[in-house]
Order: C-alpha cells, then sequence, then structure tokens
C-alpha cells in the first residue's frame, strides 16, 4: 500500500457524495434561495470530495505513525530480551494485534515484512521500502538510522531504543497537543454554526428582511461575497488549529 495516496471505496464515495449534495443544498437554501444556484453549485462537489480524500489520507498517514511509535518499543523490549532485529520485527506482531487488531496498518505491514524475510530481503531495505511509501517523517528517519547502525556495526540496541523513546515521547507531546486544541475545535464547530442560527432567527421573527438579498443583481453578489467571507473563515480556523509538532 502506498500511503502517500488515498482512493475512496465505493461506500466512501456514496457517503462523502451525500454529503456533498447536503452541504451545496443547504447552502443554496440560505445564500440563495435558488433551485438554479443548487445546479451551479455542484460543480463544487468533486472539490469537497478530494477535500474529504486528503483528509482521509491524512488520519490513515496518522495512524499508521501512532502504530509504528508503538511496534517500534516493541521491537525495542523485544532486542533487549535478546532478540535479533529480525526476529524483534516477526515478536512485535503479536503485541500488534493485542492492541490495534490484526486488520491495523502495522500489522500488515509486519506481515508483509515477514513474506520479505523469508525470501531473503533484508530487514534494512524492507523498512526502507515502508518510509519511502509511507509519507512519514518518523520512519524516514528511524530507516536512516536503522540501517546505518545495522552497516556500520553500532550497539543496534541502544541506537533502536533511544530512537523508539524519542518517537514516543514526541508521539506523547502530540496527543497532548491534540487534547488541549480539541475544545478549541469545539468551539470552531459552535461558531461555524452560529451565522446560520442568526439567519434563521431573524428570518422567522422578521419575515421579508433578507428578501432584499435574494433573486436580484446586487443581492446575489453580496450573498456571495459573504458566502465566500465564510468558507475562507472556516478554512482559516481549520488551519490555525491544526498544530503540528
Amino acid at each position: 500500500m502506498d500511503y502517500k495516496y488515498y482512493k475512496l471505496s465505493v461506500w466512501e464515495y456514496v457517503k462523502y457524495t451525500f454529503i456533498g449534495l447536503c452541504i451545496t443544498s443547504f447552502l443554496s437554501f440560505f445564500f440563495y434561495k435558488s433551485w438554479k444556484a443548487l445546479l451551479l453549485s455542484l460543480v463544487m462537489l468533486p472539490f469537497f470530495l478530494r477535500y474529504e480524500k486528503n483528509r482521509l489520507k491524512k488520519l490513515r498517514i496518522k495512524r499508521l505513525a501512532d502504530e509504528f511509535s508503538e511496534t517500534l518499543y516493541s521491537v525495542s523490549t523485544n532486542m533487549m530480551a535478546g532478540y535479533s532485529a529480525e526476529n524483534a520485527f516477526k515478536e512485535s506482531y503479536k503485541d500488534l494485534i493485542r492492541f490495534y487488531g490484526p486488520k491495523s496498518l502495522m500489522a500488515k505491514e509486519i506481515l508483509r515484512m515477514n513474506e520479505g524475510l523469508s525470501v531473503n530481503v533484508s530487514i534494512e531495505d524492507l523498512m526502507e521500502d515502508l518510509a519511502n511509501r509511507s509519507d512519514v517523517e518518523d520512519i524516514h528517519v528511524f530507516s536512516e538510522v536503522f540501517r546505518t547502525a545495522k552497516r556500520n556495526g553500532g550497539n543496534l540496541k541502544d541506537v533502536l531504543h533511544e530512537t523508539a523513546t524519542t518517537i514516543r515521547e514526541k508521539m506523547r507531546i502530540e496527543r497532548e497537543i491534540d487534547v488541549i486544541v480539541s475544545e478549541k475545535r469545539y468551539e470552531l464547530r459552535i461558531m461555524e454554526t452560529v451565522p446560520f442560527f442568526i439567519l434563521t432567527y431573524i428570518s422567522v421573527t422578521s419575515p421579508g428582511y433578507f428578501e432584499p438579498l435574494y433573486h436580484n443583481t446586487r443581492g446575489i453578489i453580496a450573498m456571495t461575497i459573504c458566502l465566500g467571507i465564510y468558507i475562507f473563515a472556516v478554512f482559516l480556523g481549520k488551519k490555525i488549529i491544526n498544530v503540528a509538532v
């Protein structure tokens, strides 16, 4: 599996197409109250599907990074117990299926490594292959460190232990940051809905108040500008709370 690319399954394609249609219908009603606007807004559907595909790809890469961190810790523990590097990776499969299940990303990768080892492919080459497919910085770093240590005959146990500790500490900091910004994500979701509650409230309490903004050129231009500002603000908010370590 090449983690740099993500292909939507049939279910995901149907699911996010439906969600995209709901969003475009909702925005068309609130900003334009026009079926023509809904038909025109459908051209945005491919961009929405691309956005969801990129989001799902990032989630999969993050899950791979988390699982790799635990895999590396398991491998380090096994090597400290006297296993060779190859056997340490094989034994880590037991820990992976215990914590993440047999269908987890790294469990499948360990099985792939085991198949490679059975036909005399070196563990360094297998790790490099995973690093090239993963698009995860930690895996790239570990692959280079691991190959250098094996090639130069360094203390592989200590190198692996220090690398595993560093990556686990980085994962811990990322989780703490995620907890800290989770409240801000919740606030952002609330702020995303506030304009629609205001529009609904005014429309109900003062019928006809917004009518000059619909079905005329000036109103369409004004509402289009408002919609653009709203979409920009939503994406800006998501970018601000997307903290990377």
